[in-house]
């Protein structure tokens, strides 16, 4: 075998092996059963092979003994059975399901800047396809690996016992079809990982093109999206193909050196029974176990081809399990209110491509202080409000937040003290109610506060005109509501959330101006004694922040009132008097 495949097995191994000795209770039982398996084995050859050389004798009461024998192994054998095939699934779908979990807490725990890098039609597809390759193959070949060796060297010590001869003859063949089974199954782990990733990428495609339905049609780009779903359909169809004809191929290969160990057996063995050096029981006992013997041997073939087969689905899990993760942080859980609420120090911050979002950054909020940050698309406001949250780690610098350095806070406790808002509001397949309480203290769990919060967003009208009013499911994505209705409930649940810090990202930006209006108005009083550090798309909203924050090119270029910002002349002044003309110009417009 090729080092590097030898270096993806034990790759593979090492991987799995953490799973496979969490169940090392079933594992022994495993074994246990297999050694009792084998007991049975070798007895029902031995009856076998009393019962013949009975009949041959005409031995009746010898016949009529053997008989009773092969019925109690007989029941032996099925509750042995029973108990093979409940542990063997036990092992594996224990080992999947931790496997899924894992999978499951490394999408949860990791960076989001990482994440937010790759499609997520790939990650699902690991979850799906490749997951599913991988206890395709757990399934049926783990367990053969831990029981077929110990049935083996059984089988094969009986044989050498009846007829060492006979034994080394036919596995005298068995070398030869290893090395063949080695290069027929060679090129299947190149198929393997192109069928992998082929399968990944019409997962790709199919959620891109659900997620974007209304996009598509509203474009009429139904020919395009179903042309390039065609053509990722027809490549991952290829090579499917591809790799069946090659397990074809093995799969002959091994079922011909399967037989081929018995025609010598029945050929030599015939030859020995006739010269009176085996009995004919002797001989059906032989060929009754030989199967068990050569197993380990005969099913080479398309053992490898499985390993090589799951190659690119255990490579793409390992690569899913290796995504950088967030920081365990520290141990602190509780503010310091004498410091700050916040504090940039010489921050920068980079994507993984290397791309820079911001750079130097540098500033200090108090408590309870609203603080906007304003500046034209991409100049890295969303990028500040991530890394307070700990959602997105510095590159270089500092941040504080409530008085201790990110570093130091457990992130769980810290997110308790925060609510985010953000432009897209994702709404959660369960109810209105369960979407904006979400897991707040239970202490605000009441729907007297629930309904305040709600007017308060001026979401109360189309919530109670729901058909089950709070109680009412909503779909995934919520496609019956309009993005107003989505952005409202959002804000209603980071209100509800009764943080210490607000950060709120464009998070009504969907709604008309004297809607805005009302909804700032209304939710003041929510704001009151909290941090809030907002971004919005009309900056007439941000006029009444305590500070504006200007951002340009990922740096810090401004810091001052509404006031001092227009006297300075500087790009804030800049963005506020052309979007005031550009207002104006649409109500221009609007009365011609």
């Amino acid at each position: 075998m090729p080092q590097q495949e030898q270096q993806d097995i034990r790759r593979i191994l090492s991987s799995i092996s953490p799973y496979i000795k969490k169940q090392r209770l079933t594992i022994i039982v495993m074994i246990a059963v297999g050694l009792l398996t084998a007991a049975a084995v070798l007895l029902t050859a031995r009856v076998l092979q009393g019962v013949i050389n009975a009949m041959v004798a005409g031995d009746n009461p010898a016949l009529y003994k053997y008989v009773q024998y092969a019925v109690f192994v007989g029941a032996v054998s099925i509750c042995l059975a029973y108990l093979r095939t409940y542990t063997a699934t036990s092992l594996t779908e224990r080992i999947v399901a931790d496997l899924r979990l894992d999978a499951a807490k490394s999408i949860s725990n990791a960076q989001v800047s990482v994440l937010e890098q790759r499609a997520s039609g790939d990650i699902l597809s690991v979850l799906s396809n490749d997951l599913g390759t991988i206890s395709f193959t757990l399934s049926n070949h783990l367990p053969r690996l831990l029981l077929q060796p110990i049935l083996a060297v059984a089988a094969l010590t009986y044989l050498i016992w009846t007829n060492w001869q006979l034994t080394l003859v036919v596995m005298v063949l068995l070398p030869a079809f290893m090395l063949l089974a080695g290069k027929m199954s060679a090129p299947i782990q190149r198929l393997g990982v192109a069928m992998q990733q082929s399968l990944a990428k019409v997962s790709q495609v199919a959620q891109e093109h659900i997620r974007a339905i209304s996009t598509v049609k509203a474009l009429t780009l139904e020919s395009t999206a179903a042309s390039k779903h065609e053509t990722a359909v027809a490549d991952s169809v290829k090579h499917e193909i591809d790799f069946a004809k090659r397990m074809i191929w093995i799969s002959g290969l091994s079922g011909g050196f399967t037989i081929l160990p018995f025609i010598v057996c029945f050929g030599f063995g015939g030859y020995l029974t006739i010269r009176g050096h085996l009995s004919p029981g002797q001989l059906l006992a032989f060929i009754q176990l030989l199967g068990h013997a050569t197993f380990p041997i005969t099913g080479l073939a398309p053992l490898l081809g499985e390993l090589r087969r799951s190659v690119g689905a255990f490579d793409r899990m390992i690569r899913l399990f290796s995504i950088p993760q967030e920081p365990c942080g520290g141990a602190i859980i509780l503010p310091d209110e004498s410091e700050p609420a916040i504090a940039f120090h010489d921050v920068s911050f980079a994507y993984p491509d290397g791309m820079f979002a911001l750079k130097n950054v540098s500033f200090s909020i108090e408590s309870a202080q609203h603080v906007a940050i304003v500046g034209p698309s991409g100049s890295g406001k969303s990028t500040v409000l991530k890394l307070i949250a700990g959602l997105y780690i510095p590159t270089s610098g500092s941040i504080c937040v409530l008085g201790h350095d990110l570093q130091d806070w457990d992130l769980a406790k810290l997110r308790r003290q925060l609510a985010y808002a953000g432009l897209e509001a994702y709404v959660f397949h369960s109810s209105v109610r369960d979407n904006v309480i979400l897991d707040a203290s239970p202490k605000h769990d009441n729907d007297k506060r629930l309904e305040a919060t709600l007017s308060a967003v001026t979401a109360e009208d189309f919530v109670s005109a729901l058909p089950q009013g709070l109680d009412t499911t909503l779909g995934e994505d919520a496609s019956t509501l309009s993005v107003g209705q989505r952005q409202r409930l959002n804000l209603a649940r980071a209100l509800y959330r009764d943080s210490k810090i607000l950060l709120l990202d464009e998070a009504i930006s969907a709604l008309d101006t004297n809607t805005e209006q009302v909804v700032l108005e209304n939710i003041w009083p929510y704001l009151s004694g909290k941090t809030v550090i907002s971004i919005a798309h009309r900056m007439s909203a941000l006029q009444n922040a305590d500070r504006i924050l200007v951002m340009d090119r990922g740096r810090l270029v401004e810091d001052g009132t509404h006031a001092s910002l227009l006297q300075k002349g500087g790009l804030y002044a800049q963005l506020y008097n052309q979007q005031a003309q550009d207002a104006e110009d649409g109500e221009v417009k609007a009365n011609a």
